[in-house]
C-alpha cells in the first residue's frame, strides 16, 4: 500500500496489511477483474483495462489497470499501476450526455419542418387551386382586369383589359413607369 491507495481508496495499511483484494472486496465485478486476470496470465500484461474499485467507505472509484511481469532483485514479480479515470468518465458521461439530448433536438427540429413543410406545401397547393378559380371566373366574366404592386413596381392585366386599351396580349405584365404614360391629366 502506497500514499495512493490511502488518498485515493481510503484503505490505511494497517488494515490492508495480510489481506488479500477479494478479502477487502476492492473489485466492484469480480467478473471483469476474472477476465482481466486471464488476459494478464495469458499475454504477462495489462495496458489501461478500465476497471471499477470499491473505496473503504463504499464508494466507487474509476481506474485503469496496468500490470507488467519483470524480474525485480532476481525474482519474478508484477508490478501494478492503476490510473483514477473517474473525471474522464465523468466528462465522457456528460459529452454522451450533450450528443443525446443534441441528437432528440435535431429530431425534433427536422419533425418540426417536415411539418411546417407539409403545411407549405398544402398551402401552396390551395392558392393555386384558387388562383385557377380566380382565373376561370375571370374568363368567364368577360371583363379587363388589372392589379398593381407598387412595391415591385409592376402592373398586372388580363389579355381582355389589352384588347379594351388595344394592346398586345403579350405585355399583360408591365412597368408601372410605363402605365402612368398612359393616365391623362
Amino acid at each position: 500500500v502506497n500514499r495512493f491507495w490511502e488518498e485515493k481508496l481510503g484503505y490505511m495499511q494497517s488494515v490492508v496489511f495480510g489481506k488479500t483484494a477479494n478479502e477487502l472486496k476492492v473489485w466492484v465485478d469480480m467478473a471483469a477483474v476474472s477476465a482481466m486476470g486471464q488476459r494478464f496470465a495469458m499475454q504477462g500484461k495489462l495496458d489501461a483495462e478500465p476497471q471499477d474499485i470499491r473505496r473503504f467507505d463504499g464508494s466507487i472509484v474509476h481506474m485503469e489497470v496496468s500490470a507488467r511481469q519483470m524480474e525485480l532483485q532476481a525474482q519474478q514479480t508484477t508490478l501494478w499501476v492503476f490510473r483514477d479515470i473517474s473525471e474522464q468518465r465523468m466528462a465522457q458521461q456528460a459529452l454522451e450526455h450533450a450528443n443525446a439530448t443534441l441528437e432528440q433536438r435535431v429530431l425534433q427540429r427536422t419533425l418540426d419542418l417536415s411539418q411546417a413543410l407539409t403545411l407549405v406545401q398544402h398551402t401552396k397547393d390551395e392558392l393555386l387551386q384558387s388562383e385557377r378559380r380566380l382565373s376561370g371566373v375571370m374568363a368567364a366574366t368577360g371583363e379587363g382586369i388589372w392589379d398593381i404592386n407598387l412595391e415591385a413596381g409592376r402592373f398586372y392585366c388580363n389579355a381582355r383589359w389589352c384588347q379594351i386599351l388595344a394592346f398586345d396580349a403579350s405585355h399583360q405584365e408591365l412597368d408601372t413607369a410605363f402605365v402612368q404614360t398612359l393616365v391623362h391629366e
